[in-house]
């Protein structure tokens, strides 16, 4: 959990200003893939992948990113609820939809992060004994524009 922590953490404070300097993308690349998951992922349009990181997906200040951990002797849904609230004293989380992807448990939650002024769409697959996370984090007044198209992006989520 220590390592999802910091890396929720470091997508809501360090990777916006990365984006802001232009760390470079796939310009017209629709689709996300990450092949040692099986997974793959219509992006919505004006998003691209990383250059260097093909797990990341950005658009200006809004970003992507495709972790996966172990359940480390939890449920799936433990793993959830104590991943997102994670290490922000001030999270809330204000959705969580079960559903299935690709055969496999999911869980689609939306959380708020006021003290970081961010809010997030993830979507949490379990794969065996792993997690893995689709995460989205917008400053909070970006999160409406672009809230219908990531959720058709995560419908689009296919997990082999």
């Amino acid at each position: 959990m220590c390592r999802i922590a910091k890396l929720v953490k470091l997508m809501l404070v360090v990777l916006p200003s990365v984006s802001m300097v232009g760390c470079g993308g796939t310009p017209g690349k629709a689709r996300l893939e990450v092949a040692e998951l099986g997974l793959s992922m219509e992006l919505p349009s004006g998003w691209t992948v990383d250059r260097l990181n093909p797990r990341m997906f950005t658009r200006g200040n809004n970003i992507g990113l495709v972790l996966d951990e172990p359940l480390a002797g939890q449920t799936f849904g433990e793993y959830v609820e104590a991943a997102s609230l994670g290490i922000f004293e001030r999270a809330e989380v204000i959705s969580r939809n079960a559903l299935t992807i690709s055969g496999y448990e999911a869980i689609e939650t939306i959380i708020e992060y006021p003290d970081a002024g961010s809010k997030a769409i993830k979507m949490w697959v379990q794969k065996g004994d792993r997690v893995i996370e689709v995460s989205v984090v917008t400053p909070i007044g970006d999160f409406s524009r672009y809230e219908t198209s990531l959720r058709t992006a995560f419908q689009s989520i296919e997990i082999g």
